[in-house]
């Protein structure tokens, strides 16, 4: 799933690639707007070419898996043909871990800004290494949000169980023979019983605090329990076969806000 088709500046500490919305793009939304969540996987993958870059002198050679979000505003979406530019700037590094300031931009306009914390190492050394998934993924059959499943309120807390179809388009490419469900999709997985509660009223605004501590594989279970701690912010916990793959605490907005900012100026 490369979203981006270049590194046009690196510096030591910082990097700037630029890309294209395709009209097939893997993450583009039923309204026919790509999702501004997809700004988690162009964050990441400006990332791992810089750092890929800083370390062989090759863009894109690192695979920039996501392990964690923090304070990750949604500004606005893009539309298929929309010239992309993603700037990203270092923070905390290991061998294995790095954190990355991210901001996207789309025609000028913002998108999304926030920090990710990715795997640039081994993912065995992480503690991430999963085996091999031997099918393959057919590319283009659906968008980010229908995941088939239901939604249910009890005790105060909505509850969603959903299976992760082998055909979702997010899986294709990510990674090949090996897919993995992006982050981005696991975050809109993450708000999707509220949203389904409120009749899709509502779309994310901000991600506070996401950690990603499992992969989802084509054709699992995934259990997603959501409570409000606040006016429209929620905590969630994503379970696959009762264990923590995710957690994502959420702020969410009426859709027709989002609406006025998807093109500015």
């Amino acid at each position: 799933m490369l979203l981006l088709d270049q590194l046009i500046e690196l510096r030591d500490d910082a990097a700037v690639a630029v890309g294209r919305s395709s009209r097939d793009h893997p993450l583009l939304g039923e309204d026919g707007l790509v999702d501004p969540l997809a700004s988690i996987e162009l964050i990441a993958q400006a990332a791992a070419a810089m750092v890929g870059a800083s370390r062989s002198g090759e863009s894109g050679r690192l695979p920039g898996l996501v392990v964690g979000v923090r304070d990750l505003s949604l500004k606005g979406s893009n539309r298929p043909g929309d010239t992309i530019r993603v700037e990203v700037q270092r923070g905390r590094c290991s061998s294995v871990f790095q954190e990355v300031r991210g901001v996207v931009s789309a025609e000028g306009c913002p998108v999304a800004a926030g920090e990710l914390k990715l795997v640039v190492g081994g993912g065995s050394e992480a503690g991430l290494a999963v085996a091999p998934v031997d099918q393959d993924v057919p590319r283009g059959a659906t968008s980010i949000h229908p995941i088939r499943g239901r939604v249910a309120s009890e005790g105060g807390r909505i509850h969603g169980v959903f299976r992760v179809a082998r055909s979702l388009a997010a899986f294709a490419g990510h990674f090949p023979g090996q897919p993995l469900l992006p982050a981005a999709v696991v975050t809109a997985l993450a708000a999707e019983p509220v949203r389904r509660t409120f009749a899709a009223g509502l779309t994310l605004a901000a991600v506070r605090r996401a950690r990603f501590a499992r992969p989802i594989v084509p054709e699992n279970e995934v259990e997603v329990w959501c409570e409000g701690t606040g006016e429209r912010a929620w905590d969630a916990r994503v379970l696959v076969r009762g264990a923590e793959a995710a957690s994502v605490s959420f702020e969410l907005e009426p859709a027709e806000a989002r609406s006025r900012v998807t093109r500015c100026g």
